[in-house]
């Protein structure tokens, strides 16, 4: 390689690596929550659920009236969320609510 070819090559990665520096004391963007406000679905038997953004988790008032928080599981991804024994699983129009020893509850948009 010549030392033209060699010298783009260093300037590029460290102009890459530096694009990607998060100043210290700020946090990296993040993609946005889908429910950065109050998200109503309409559920099985005339139930409905509300989901909220609160961070990477989410505050949701269930089907059946209860309130929980729950975090991303695995974390760092925004579609599947649990806390035993309550877990959601959130689509862009569809959520299918679950708790332990229940029967699942489908909801939509």
């Amino acid at each position: 390689m010549g030392h033209f070819s060699e010298t783009c090559l260093i300037f590029g990665l460290v102009a890459l690596a530096s694009g990607c520096a998060v100043p210290q004391g700020e946090a990296a963007p993040s993609e946005a929550s889908p429910f950065a406000s109050p998200t109503r679905f309409v559920c099985d038997a005339d139930r409905e659920m509300t989901i909220l953004g609160a961070g990477e988790s989410l505050q949701i008032v269930s089907p059946r009236g209860v309130e929980v928080v729950l975090p991303p599981s695995p974390p760092g991804q925004q579609s599947r969320f649990q806390e035993p024994p309550y877990s959601l699983v959130v689509d862009d129009a569809e959520a299918l609510w679950m708790v332990n020893g229940k029967s699942p509850i489908a909801c939509k948009r």
